[in-house]
């Protein structure tokens, strides 16, 4: 992970933001060779994204690590990001959250919404504490945007720049860090069970692991952009009764399809990323079947369902006989 060691550019970011912005060297290897340094540490399943700012310097830059399934953005969820303070004398490696979302839903009180979804975070993660602090952090930022930054981080670990841990180290610290995102994702995120989607009206039977699996699976669902790609790979006709909304509907229905991943609840890994191939690890279904795949006791795959399905036909045709 050597964009954290030298030789790094960004002990030299007091000097660049006194320099025009566009094209500096400095903001070139924060935007690719710092993600990049990541994502040869963690490999293809995450995004990657470092920030200088946008036209001109920010005063906290960072470089963070998305889940898809959780977002691609640095403006809303939550995602595993290195802090640097403006003084550049500190780096901090966090699991924290999107602040201009919140900001946007809570106009007067961000802050205060941003430290209770930490504290959250910090609650469904107890394993954090063994290897991070929940200490608050200080940027010393002067922009609302950065002042933001600080509630907005549920754990981490500060290094010095100028004199950081061994290399093994800090991939040590950036893999654990990885982990617990993943595993914080698994267990409901910054989701309420209370108003999380139910698989259906026996949900109060399912078990506090049941109700992480479901909800998991269903962000993979509705917010992967793999699950979009798995719509046009797979088209729009239900693969489970061969439903066609648009020639049921007409043109309203014209495109409308739900997808469904195929990994079983039972099967989720809280630990590891998801496959998230649009192929071979997506079916699309229209609502009945997809809720029926979602039930409890119900089909293990998408050829079950269709035996059932088949089955159904089978008996309405013999009772109008």
């Amino acid at each position: 992970m050597r964009c954290l060691r030298k030789p790094c550019p960004t002990p030299n970011y007091r000097e660049a933001v006194v320099a025009p912005f566009t094209g500096h060297a400095v903001a070139g290897y924060l935007r690719r060779e710092a993600p990049a340094a990541l994502s040869g540490v963690l490999g293809d399943a995450f995004l990657y994204r470092g920030s200088p700012g946008q036209s001109t310097w920010a005063d906290v830059p960072w470089i963070a690590v998305f889940d898809p399934v959780v977002t691609t953005a640095a403006t809303r969820g939550y995602y595993v990001v290195y802090l640097f303070s403006a003084t550049m004398a500190d780096v901090h490696l966090t699991l924290a959250q999107g602040t201009t979302a919140v900001r946007e839903e809570f106009p007067g009180g961000a802050r205060s919404e941003l430290q209770r979804r930490a504290a959250l975070m910090r609650a469904r993660l107890p394993e954090h504490a063994e290897w991070f602090s929940d200490a608050p952090i200080k940027l010393g930022g002067e922009s609302p945007l950065a002042k933001d930054y600080e509630p907005s981080v549920a754990f981490g670990v500060s290094y010095k720049t100028q004199n950081l841990p061994a290399e093994e180290d800090l991939v040590a610290d950036l893999r654990r860090m990885s982990r617990l995102y993943l595993m914080l994702t698994a267990r409901g995120g910054i989701d309420s069970f209370e108003v999380a989607g139910e698989p259906d009206d026996g949900a109060a039977a399912l078990t506090i692991i049941e109700r992480r699996r479901y909800g998991f699976h269903r962000r993979i669902e509705r917010d992967s952009s793999a699950a979009k790609e798995a719509k046009r790979v797979h088209g729009h006709v239900c693969q489970g009764c061969q439903l066609n909304f648009a020639q049921v509907y007409g043109p309203i229905g014209a495109g409308y399809i739900e997808a469904h991943h195929l990994t079983p609840l039972a099967e989720l890994p809280e630990d590891v990323p998801v496959k998230q191939d649009p192929k071979t690890d997506f079916a699309v279904l229209c609502a009945n079947c997809h809720r029926i795949m979602h039930r409890k006791g119900g089909p293990k795959t998408v050829a079950d369902l269709r035996v059932l399905h088949r089955l159904s036909e089978l008996r309405a045709f013999l009772s109008a006989v």
